[in-house]
């Protein structure tokens, strides 16, 4: 087996947003999506825009939370209010008002690879004219974006670590691909095609190729500074045996 890079590495900007699938188009906005902060005095503050694109008029709540994800892209958070300072971090917007947020990185310097956190409009279910509509808080709306840290001249660094045959239940599945960020910020694998090649033990040779569409965990995915994604590409049992080899293209996105 051999694993064959074929990269071609691209410096851009790209904002990430998760919409949820209950929430409309139209409800609140927050820009821009994203925002790389420092660690000096002058790099630690930005300011973000919360935009109410709704008839009427809304309560909205911004908070920060870390960002993580495992090896099959499931996003974890925690908390991170103790390491930023929102202001304001509540308010009332009008049909079509905009709110300044003044967001301020006070967690260490120091740090080795990029941090990065998800910065979060909610709307909350407040009756202007009454109070809570019911107890607790309950988020009606939710708008994400991004928030990065990170010092000096920091970069993404790639590359497909690993092909390996994989069963489950002692039945093959495919070939199981997994991608690794060595680099010290995140990466997004925009437009990323793998291609395999095997020859069977007859000398039988096939082809496969796997678009970012095809891609379901690895697809135009945000691969976070010292993480790895990796996915199942789904194949016919001709390929449990034989020599494999793989090749790939990617755009790398910053």
């Amino acid at each position: 087996m051999a694993l064959i890079k074929r990269m071609a590495p691209i410096t851009a900007l790209l904002a990430v947003i998760l919409f949820f699938p209950a929430i409309p188009a139209q409800a609140l906005s927050l820009e821009p999506l994203t925002h790389v902060f420092g660690t000096s005095a002058a790099g630690r503050i930005h300011t973000y825009r919360v935009i109410n694109t709704q008839d009427r008029e809304i309560a909205v709540r911004i908070r920060v939370t870390t960002r993580d994800h495992d090896a099959q892209g499931r996003e974890f958070r925690e908390d991170a209010s103790d390491q930023w300072l929102l202001f304001p971090a509540r308010m009332v917007l009008a049909p079509g008002q905009s709110q300044s947020v003044r967001v301020q990185f006070n967690g260490p310097g120091g740090t080795e690879r990029e941090r990065a956190f998800r910065i979060i409009a909610e709307q909350l279910p407040v009756d202007i004219s009454g109070g809570d509509q019911r107890s607790g808080i309950n988020v009606l709306f939710r708008y994400e974006g991004s928030a990065y840290v990170r010092q000096g001249r920091f970069a993404p660094d790639i590359d497909l670590v690993a092909a390996e045959r994989h069963h489950e239940g002692g039945i093959f599945r495919g070939i199981l691909v997994r991608f690794e960020n060595r680099g010290t910020t995140h990466g997004i694998l925009n437009d990323l095609s793998i291609r395999l090649r095997l020859t069977g033990e007859d000398g039988t040779v096939l082809e496969e190729i796997f678009r970012e569409n095809d891609l379901e965990i690895l697809g135009g995915r945000n691969l976070l500074a010292g993480r790895v994604l990796e996915e199942v590409l789904p194949l016919p049992d001709a390929w449990s045996r034989g020599t494999f080899d793989v090749q790939y293209d990617v755009q790398i996105l910053d």
